[in-house]
């Protein structure tokens, strides 16, 4: 009688662990994946998804763990052979745990919203390989779309990559956008994933202070970040460090941000190193690529140099750089001619790039450019 009762609670505690998590198997089990995601009847289950190609969407409404043969290892490390998740997606809905992990999800389709994250599920998708080799041009086909709502997402060590044969804008065949936040009051952090080959790595709608960009490598990308959103974009942002592989396309486009908007990425880093680092031929480059204050009518300042300011012919308003500026700024004007009276309200430097970094190539005020305010 004394060993039963002495025997019991360990019976007892293997038996809820065995009821606790049961792993489903895909395709020994269950034919599909969504028939073992509607077998699963426990948060912790694992639904074990073995290489092969999978072509039904899967829709999640419940807590539990997606795995494929690729867990643990990230998009851009040495994977095995894929589960791949073929022409058709992901939907996670309701109020909800998830993790996703090891899968390869591909797309030549046209689908707007391949994976679809619901605002109230918390989400984890990592070691995942998200791609499109689209036979359309400029479908608009977006990798991973998360709606708002109070689901922390965590989206990390992905790979987002498409086809760059159509080019990475109107005509490209990738994805429109790697990933697409609609933001407004989430929590999302987006951490060590590579994106390349997109239209847009990362579309931003309502960028607030619980989205968190870190360790990201963008490469050859038509335009890496875009923020935006219905209303425009407020607020004071500085960025964790990420690394920009080339300036092939756009770094940074501020598509609808209000006025005050602020983005400061001087912490990441340009083909390995600060960008604080490079000569002012490289930072005029930098600048060529970045669509803010004022250029085609974007609002809002991107500050990838502490403490200074860059302008060049393709946008080519220093006073649109002096309203931007902080007292105690520089701002180094690009080779050209600029027409334009300057007007000085502040203590802001204004260098030409003849003042001794290359003597060779000047910066000119046209005849009708005039300067006032206070002498600094």
């Amino acid at each position: 009688m004394r060993k039963s009762i002495c025997f019991l609670p360990l019976l007892l505690l293997y038996m809820f662990q065995s009821s606790a998590q049961t792993t489903l198997h895909v395709p020994g089990t269950y034919s599909s994946i969504q028939a073992a995601v509607n077998a699963s009847s426990n948060p912790l289950d694992v639904v074990q998804v073995e290489a092969g190609v999978y072509n039904a969407p899967v829709a999640i409404s419940r807590s539990l763990i997606l795995r494929g043969p690729n867990a643990g290892i990230s998009g851009t490390g040495i994977r095995s052979a894929e589960a791949v998740i073929f022409d058709a997606g992901i939907t996670v809905s309701g109020n909800v745990n998830v993790q996703i992990d090891g899968i390869k999800i591909q797309q030549t389709g046209n689908a707007a919203n391949v994976c679809q994250l619901g605002g109230s599920a918390a989400v984890i998708i990592q070691n995942c390989v998200v791609e499109r080799l689209g036979v359309t041009p400029g479908a608009t086909s977006r990798g991973i779309v998360t709606s708002a709502g109070p689901g922390l997402k965590t989206i990390q060590q992905n790979l987002f990559s498409g086809d760059p044969s159509g080019g990475l804008f109107s005509g490209h065949k990738s994805w429109n956008s790697g990933i697409y936040l609609n933001a407004n009051g989430s929590s999302v952090n987006i951490l060590n994933n590579v994106f390349r080959n997109c239209r847009t790595a990362i579309n931003l709608d309502d960028f607030n202070a619980g989205i968190i960009l870190s360790g990201n490598r963008f490469d050859n990308n038509g335009t890496h970040l875009s923020f935006g959103g219905v209303t425009p974009t407020a607020g004071q942002y500085t960025m964790p460090s990420n690394e920009f592989v080339n300036l092939n396309g756009l770094f940074i486009n501020l598509s609808n941000v209000s006025d005050d908007f602020r983005l400061d990425i001087s912490s990441s880093t340009l083909g390995g190193n600060n960008i604080s680092s490079y000569a002012l031929s490289t930072l005029f480059k930098v600048e060529e690529s970045m669509f803010h204050r004022g250029r085609s009518g974007r609002k809002g300042l991107v500050t990838y140099v502490a403490g200074k300011q860059f302008v060049v012919q393709i946008n080519p308003s220093i006073q649109a750089a002096i309203r931007y500026g902080q007292s105690g700024e520089i701002i180094h004007v690009g080779p050209g001619t600029f027409g334009e009276s300057i007007s000085l309200d502040k203590k802001i430097s204004i260098i030409g790039s003849g003042s001794g970094e290359d003597p060779s190539v000047n910066t000119i005020l046209s005849q009708n450019a005039s300067a006032s305010g206070d002498p600094l």
